[in-house]
């Protein structure tokens, strides 16, 4: 999909054999992707309510890095939209949420790191001092299910 743009993905029945009784509301199943863009597009006539005002306006209330009070801000000056209570808190809702998803993969990533390192340590220590898992383990105060955790890990790959 390319940046700013909107598509819509429409299905509707097609008779193949037989004769179809159309069904009300059958021919109303849509999907709609929108696609937004980095950078901000220009409006045509400035109108807020054209698609590129829509893309732009998922642009402010989904950009991570901007603070609450300047999409409140934005909302407010740029779309007329007035900065209620619940808006306030679905906006601090997801700027938290992609807060927390962001600490979620970093924390996956540390423990990625750390199960990797050690399979190569034991593994290592195996081959050079020709041993079995357990007693490369004993050596090293691993537990063995520490290193068989970090081997499924590893192999996940």
């Amino acid at each position: 999909m390319s940046e700013n743009t909107i598509t819509s993905y429409e299905l509707s029945p097609r008779s193949l054999y037989g004769e179809m009784k159309k069904a009300p509301g059958c021919d109303l199943l849509r999907a709609v992707m929108v696609c937004v863009g980095k950078t901000k597009i220009k409006c045509y006539n400035d109108k807020k309510d054209s698609p590129a005002g829509l893309l732009n306006l998922l642009k402010v209330i989904l950009d991570d890095s901007m603070a609450v009070s300047d999409k409140i801000r934005i909302l407010e000056t740029e779309y007329s939209i007035e900065s209620t209570h619940r808006i306030r808190e679905e906006l601090d809702r997801m700027c938290n949420l992609s807060d927390t998803i962001e600490q979620r993969g970093i924390e996956k990533g540390i423990e990625r790191g750390e199960a990797v390192k050690l399979y190569e340590l034991v593994n290592r220590y195996m081959k050079k001092n020709n041993c079995t898992v357990e007693e490369a383990c004993d050596v090293m105060g691993v537990l063995p299910e520490e290193y068989r955790m970090a081997e499924e890990l590893v192999r996940e790959e």
